[in-house]
């Protein structure tokens, strides 16, 4: 399932501007040349008189210093035309012809700085110039009052994110990542209509700001990816979040019950910090989730029970903590689920029967490598999970011999079941498993022959039995 598409502000349609303007604006063009030369870009007007340049021509100039700075359009994209309605990505307004209300730009393959012409276009309400190769700092956009969407993601640019987009009251999407921004998040209290910000991948530092949680429209927060230190805000606030995105950073601290009040929550991905305590267990009443990732952080306690209720969870990953106790045995209750990993944990009492009880036809990967569950494997083990493409169940002092119903999971590429104590023969039906490419059986008690069978897997590139009994050679 995916996230829900992000806001895309309404286009004008292309300007029906004639070729015939070009005669009309030529005398108009050179003149505003000589006021821009004369008096500079940065406001459009002269320091000895108060009156703004707002012809239809302006916004002309405003773009052709924007191109002028533009150090490569392999593509030309943006090639000068009049009318520059005309241009590519370019929209104008119908109500007030000539001026730009929305640049699509993006990727495009340009680079070069951003001009502060851009800062500039009062009319502009989109701006897109994501997955570029644009450089330098962001200019000044104070005077963007009517904008609503703003992406200059995957670019290289760098610097500080100014705290004068805060004057950008009417942004609704602001999608900064996947560039070099360097300082904290500044304060952009005056975006208060905000429902989508995107800063992830960039090198930004300091603590989250308690100050996001007053965006009372936000539906998607992504700051993954960053060096964010202190812990997570309270973000009770955020009735209508959907996703929240906070993985990759250096946060710690617990995760508050209050989290649980974000009953929309739909995404949520808090790994790879050093979050601490125990996984609140109020869980379940985020009923509408979907992906939960909780992995590579320091959390103990066992997995909650009111986890059951979140019956829509495709993906769980709760890997690399400390957690305790055993499996849930109510795994029937996640009939979608397409993920469960649970890798590098303390949990025992063997794998759930239930997981081979019911038909659990959406699951695709299942990684509980790395734990002491111990025990046997399920005879039937390989009889319902027909869909695995992964399985692993490395160094978790499995005992008895290995099921030959693995034997039928005819779709797995990976089958992991080195550092164990399984005995017996290698079932002749892993034979079956034609798309297989990975097998690991080191470290175990297998003893017998290797069975011939083996040899007709042609997709197999990687087959480790060293640390065994086994006899002969490899078919």
């Amino acid at each position: 399932m995916q996230e829900r598409l992000p806001f895309r502000a309404i286009r004008p349609s292309k300007g029906d501007g004639a070729l015939s303007e070009a005669a009309r604006l030529a005398p108009i063009l050179t003149l505003l040349s000589l006021l821009l030369i004369s008096c500079g870009i940065g406001s459009i007007r002269c320091s000895s008189s108060t009156t703004t340049v707002h012809d239809n021509s302006t916004d002309m100039m405003l773009l052709l210093y924007f191109k002028r700075a533009i150090t490569n359009d392999s593509r030309q994209a943006l090639r000068s035309r009049v009318p520059l309605c005309s241009w590519e990505g370019v929209y104008c307004s119908r109500t007030n012809p000539g001026r730009v209300t929305g640049l699509d730009l993006g990727d495009l393959a340009l680079s070069g700085p951003i001009s502060p012409s851009l800062g500039n276009l009062t009319f502009l309400r989109r701006l897109d110039l994501s997955t570029n190769g644009f450089i330098g700092e962001i200019p000044p956009l104070n005077r963007l009052q009517r904008l609503k969407y703003l992406s200059l993601r995957n670019n290289s640019l760098r610097g500080i994110i100014p705290d004068t987009l805060t004057n950008c009251s009417n942004l609704v999407y602001l999608d900064l990542s996947t560039n070099s921004f360097t300082g904290e998040i500044p304060p952009l209290h005056r975006l208060q209509i905000l429902e989508y910000l995107h800063l992830a991948n960039n090198s930004l530092r300091g603590i989250i700001p308690d100050t996001l949680t007053n965006y009372s429209n936000l539906w998607y927060l992504d700051l993954s990816t960053n060096s964010f230190t202190g812990e997570i805000p309270a973000l009770h606030r955020l009735q209508i979040l959907e996703s929240l995105h906070l993985a990759n950073n250096s946060l710690r601290g617990i995760i508050t019950d209050t989290l649980t009040n974000c009953s929309n929550l739909r995404y949520l991905d808090l790994s790879n910090n050093s979050l601490i305590g125990e996984i609140p267990h109020d869980i379940g009443h985020l009923s509408n989730l979907v992906t939960l990732n909780l992995d590579r952080n320091n959390l103990t306690g066992t997995i909650p029970p009111s986890l059951k209720n979140i019956s829509q969870l495709e993906y769980i990953c709760l890997a690399d903590n400390k957690l305790t106790g055993t499996i849930s045995d109510e795994l029937e209750k996640f009939p979608s689920l397409v993920y469960l990993g649970l890798r590098g944990n303390w949990l025992s009492g063997g794998i759930p029967e239930t997981l081979c009880k019911y038909n659990q036809s959406s699951l695709q990967i299942l990684d509980f490598s790395f734990n002491v569950l111990g025990k046997t494997l399920p005879s039937n083990f390989g009889d319902t999970l027909l869909n695995l493409i992964y399985l692993s169940l490395y160094g978790n002092n499995f005992e008895g011999h290995l099921p030959a119903s693995l034997g039928n999971i005819s779709g797995l590429t990976t089958l992991g079941l080195s550092f164990n104590n399984f005995i017996g023969q290698v079932p002749s039906t892993f034979g079956n498993l034609g798309m297989l490419q990975y097998l690991y059986l080191e470290g175990n008690n297998l003893s017998g022959f290797i069975p011939a069978e083996l040899g007709s897997l042609q997709q197999l590139t990687h087959l480790y039995l060293s640390g065994n009994n086994l006899e002969g050679g490899v078919p």
